[in-house]
């Protein structure tokens, strides 16, 4: 996801085969995603310096997320009614 999402751990107890004592675990139960930059650099060619140059442009993978998650929710809006009704029984 373009705005990532944090880690969510969780302290679990287990017990130690070979000691018999009660050991605490952290375990992740939700892994995190750093979120996407904004904006990215690429390097284009400038006609007036003849030379390469380097431009800030949008993130094109912010700009593929949110057409997957518009598709997504296109293909949500255009189920029936009794469908989702269904699925919130």
């Amino acid at each position: 996801k373009a705005e990532g999402r944090v880690e969510i751990t969780k302290d679990v107890d287990r017990i130690d085969p070979e000691t018999g004592e009660t050991v605490t675990e952290t375990v992740i139960v939700q892994s995190g995603i750093e979120a996407l930059p904004p904006t990215i650099m690429v390097e284009v060619w400038d006609e007036d310096a003849e030379a390469m140059v380097e431009q800030e442009i949008d993130n094109p993978a912010i700009a593929h997320d949110e057409a997957e998650r518009a598709q997504a929710h296109a293909i949500l809006d255009g189920l029936p009614q009794d469908v989702l009704d269904w699925g919130a029984s």
